[in-house]
């Protein structure tokens, strides 16, 4: 109990590391160019959500080719 737990260190140790080796530095816009800068990176995040979550309007219905699917005859 004096001692405390001698793994508690080691795992603290290891969590302070994933976390440095996991936190995103910067990224790559669309232009090419390497950005750090956070109000940048913000705003380039929520805009590839929006446009990856963005409805798609110019798929409706009526761009189906209806006319050119197979029919019943009237006879059957």
């Amino acid at each position: 109990m004096k001692l405390g737990d001698r793994n508690m260190s080691f795992f603290h140790t290891q969590t302070l590391v994933r976390r440095k080796r996991n936190k995103k530095q910067g990224f790559f816009l669309e232009n090419g160019q390497w950005s750090t800068d956070d109000v940048i990176l913000q705003a380039e995040v929520i805009n590839y959500f929006k446009q990856l979550f963005e409805v798609d309007h110019s798929t409706t219905p009526n761009t189906l080719l209806v006319n050119d699917m197979p029919r019943l005859s009237e006879q059957c």
